[in-house]
This record gives C-alpha cells, structure tokens and sequence, in this order.
C-alpha cells in the first residue's frame, strides 16, 4: 500500500520529458562545441578568414549553448512543478484556495513557455537538418572531385567576396585534402547536433501534454471543491 501510495507521487511522464530535454542539451552543447571549432578551422585555415571575420562562430555557439542550458533549467522548474501536481502531493499543496490558483498559473505559463520553446528548438532542428544536408553535399564533392581539380563552393549559392573579399575555391591540392578531411571529421558533430536539438523538440512536445493534463488535474481539483462544499451547504440546511 505505501509503495502503490509513493509511486502515485511519482511523475513518470514528467521524469521521461526532463531526461529528453536534459540529455538532449547535453549532447547539443557538447558536439555544438566540437563542430564550431571545426567550423573555426575551416574557415582560418582554408578560406584564410581573418580572426575578426570568424569571430562571430564564437558568438553564435556561445548564445546557443547558453539558451539551452536556460531550457535545461526550465526543465527542472517543470519537473518539480510536476512532482507538486501528482498523487498525494497534488492533494495536500494543491487542493483548495491560493495554492490552486497558484498552481493553475504556474500551470499556464509553463504551457505558454513550453511552446514558445518548443518553436525555437523546432527552427534550430530545422537549420541543423540544412547544415547536416550542406555537409553531405560538400563530402559528396570531394569524393566525385577529378584529381588535380579545384574545389569551388561558388556552385553551392556562396558568393564569392561575401566575407571581406574571401574567396570560396580551394586549387592547391594539400588543402583541398585536408578541407575534405575536416568535411568527413563533422559528420558526428553534425548527427550529434541534430540528434540533441531532436531530443529536445519530442522532450518539449512530451511536456506539452504532461502540463496540459496537470493543468485540467488542478482545475477538476476546484470543480470537486466547490462542488463538495455545495452538497455540504445542502446537507446543513437539510438539518
């Protein structure tokens, strides 16, 4: 009885949407770093970009790996939020007065916050999806090349000149060889980075429907207050 009464307690759906979203950071943030410094590289030692032209890589992932480690947190608001919603907990914080309204607020923003996120980790699915396709087209490139052949990225919409006057063909043959290694180096990073920013899009998704369920718990919770507090006028008038 009192294992069947804790793991009533237990907010499973909560505990299984936090694992995707943390863990979705985690391999997000870590193959994010290893990637853009790849990227780093390429561009510096390939293209021969100067250090103030690539500096905003270094931006780029530094703002991404700091708004995922900000949902990571909201994870765990919405995980304790969960814990404070289910079984006896629900019942004993939640049941009737502040503490309801309370908890149907926090309920509601949590919802509105978890799609609001949801769409920005959707769009970043979506441009890591195109960067993973771009790599495969450049990795595709350098094993169809014609020895002694120049690399020309030009033929992939880049126009030359957009960076300070940088031009986007490679000729001499030991770069080319190591541009193409560094192509073949980003395919982990790149399935990494998509894998992770996919686990957190179905970890959002799977919290949509825990706080949309926790969200009608609390309301029914009033519904059978108020309905309860009736029958209980009812019976005082009836004596």
């Amino acid at each position: 009885m009192r294992c069947n009464n804790c793991c009533r307690s237990i907010p499973f759906a909560s505990i299984f949407a936090t694992i995707l979203v943390v863990g979705g950071v985690v391999v997000f943030s870590l193959y994010l770093y290893d990637g853009m410094q790849t990227v780093k590289v390429i561009m510096s030692d390939h293209f021969l970009m100067s250090a103030d032209t690539i500096q905003w890589v270094d931006q780029l992932r530094t703002g991404l790996i700091a708004v995922a480690a900000v949902m990571a947190f909201c994870a765990l608001l919405k995980l304790l939020f969960g814990f404070m919603v289910t079984g006896r907990t629900r019942e004993d914080c939640c049941r009737r007065g502040c503490p309801n309204a309370c908890g149907k607020f926090m309920g509601g923003l949590f919802i509105l916050l978890t799609w609001l996120f949801h769409i920005v980790w959707l769009a970043v699915t979506c441009c890591a999806a195109v960067l993973l396709l771009a790599q495969m087209m450049m990795s595709s490139m350098c094993d169809l090349r014609e020895p002694g052949s120049c690399l020309d990225l030009t033929n992939y919409g880049i126009e030359t000149g957009s960076f300070n006057g940088t031009t986007y063909k490679i000729c001499d043959q030991d770069t080319i060889l190591a541009f193409c290694d560094d192509v073949d180096y980003m395919w982990v990073p790149g399935i990494g980075i998509l894998a992770g920013a996919a686990a957190i899009v179905l970890g959002f998704l799977h919290y949509m429907g825990t706080l949309t369920a926790n969200y009608v718990y609390l309301k029914k919770e009033e519904w059978f207050e108020e309905n309860y507090n009736q029958d209980m006028a009812m019976m005082h008038m009836k004596a």
